[in-house]
């Protein structure tokens, strides 16, 4: 304190002024506070309560399609749901669910053995909406495309052949087999990704197999298996037996015919007559020309006519062929008249050792002729059936191609002439098979009947 009382009391009174001013700081600091509380509270009031997205999971994976499913919230009026393809790094919204309730969607048109992102959020309000921020990522792969199976056949004692089509891009296939009414006791076999079709012997005769497969391949270091394909049955074959139309006693010829279906009418008209005297034959086709004309496939097949691969367009030979000329042509035939080609011949008879593996592994037999009308060279009809009729032997191929007209009406004559004779006329297959007891062996090159 000073002496002078003037200056005590002019200090006092900054002292009084600044108590005073900083209680009403701290008054103003309360008040706005409060203030800023109660605001905050208002705004609460009318922001929508949301919640999150909970137990968001794939159900079902497939090769094109996967189904999400999540537990919901009750404060929401629906959901978004989000995708990221592969290392894309932004997500785009692929579908709005209205709804509280909904909580399950299966995207659609996916790729097979791809990854994928996904994610759901929750949101309220139609006019103005309000969507969660807080969501799970889900990171997924589509499985490899379902197998199918084009080839379940057993036609010799015992043996059973399996065969599919190929997926690209898979590390291999699981083939599973039973003789059980269900998969629980199933044998598992592994192929390579290479393979398209698995060979057993040694299995019981007459007994029922069901059959499927699968491919497989690896995502995030985990092997990642496709979807199984339809279960095929088939019985397992017994020891050969004649065909009933065959009488063994009898002598035989088959009639084959090159290069059809052909662009005329030729061999509607052939398939007329074998039609009309009950007779079989042998047809070796083409690919295109098969894939140009299905209804006549598909009507050979239907008068149990034997069908012939005789590559894709006839335009290579011997060791030009290729594997795909064949095999092309097999599965075009299949997939007019859902039956495999039983029997090969080489364009121009030029058959190799690649042929055969080839034939052997599609379950086929190859064939050359023991006469041979030269009908692609004389065009002529009386020269063909003469030709045919004056020549023919027990167990003799004959070769002839249904896409002449002059073919055609020799075939007229040439059937119920050697009919009148004492022939039957069969297909190849059943010629062998009459004349040694048992079936024609894939992958070999008879020229007649031994």
């Amino acid at each position: 304190m000073y002496k002078n009382p003037y200056i005590n009391r002019q200090i006092h009174k900054k002292i009084i002024r600044a108590q005073k001013k900083k209680k009403l700081l701290a008054i103003g600091a309360t008040t706005l506070l409060c203030l800023a509380m109660m605001i905050l509270s208002a705004v609460t009031l009318f922001v929508p309560r949301i919640g999150k997205v909970e137990n968001f999971k794939a159900t079902k994976i497939h090769a094109e399609s996967i189904v999400l499913k999540w537990t919901g919230s009750v404060y929401a009026d629906g959901y978004f749901v989000y995708k990221r393809v592969g290392d894309e790094e932004n997500f785009s919204r692929i579908a709005t669910l209205t709804g509280h309730d909904k909580t399950k969607f299966t995207v659609k048109n996916l790729e097979q053995k791809s990854k994928y992102d996904f994610y759901v959020t929750a949101f309220r309000g139609t006019q103005k909406t309000v969507e969660s921020k807080d969501y799970d990522v889900l990171e997924l792969c589509t499985r490899p495309k379902k197998i199918t199976l084009t080839e379940v056949k057993s036609t010799v004692e015992g043996e059973l052949r399996v065969r599919w089509k190929k997926s690209s891009d898979v590390l291999g296939y699981q083939m599973q087999y039973t003789a059980d009414t269900d998969f629980r006791n199933a044998l598992t076999v592994k192929v390579t990704a290479v393979e398209d079709s698995i060979e057993f012997q040694n299995l019981e005769p007459a007994s029922v197999y069901k059959i499927r497969v699968r491919s497989y391949t690896r995502h995030n270091g985990k092997k990642l298996m496709g979807e199984w394909s339809d279960v095929s049955t088939v019985k397992i074959a017994e020891r050969f037996s004649m065909p009933d139309y065959i009488d063994t006693d009898k002598p035989m010829v088959a009639l084959t015919f090159d290069d059809g279906p052909g662009y005329n009418d030729a061999s509607d008209r052939i398939l007329d007559t074998l039609e009309k005297y009950g007779a079989k034959a042998t047809f070796f086709m083409l690919g295109k020309n098969a894939v140009d004309h299905p209804d006549n496939v598909r009507r050979k097949c239907e008068l149990k006519m034997e069908l012939g691969n005789h590559t894709w367009d006839h335009t290579r030979y011997g060791k030009k062929v290729k594997k795909k000329d064949i095999r092309r042509t097999s599965e075009a035939i299949y997939d007019i008249c859902g039956v495999y080609p039983t029997a090969y011949r080489s364009p121009g008879g030029m058959t190799t050792e690649k042929m055969l593996k080839e034939c052997k592994a599609e379950s086929m037999t190859a064939y050359y002729w023991s006469i041979d009308t030269e009908d692609w060279r004389t065009r002529n009809a009386k020269t063909t059936w003469k030709k045919v009729v004056n020549n023919a032997k027990d167990g003799d191929i004959i070769l002839m191609h249904e896409i002449y007209d002059s073919t055609a009406d020799a075939v007229e004559k040439i059937v119920p002439k050697l009919i009148k004779k004492g022939f039957q006329i069969v297909t190849c297959r059943d010629l062998i098979s009459a004349k040694t007891g048992d079936y024609p062996e894939a992958g070999r090159q008879y020229y007649k009947a031994p």
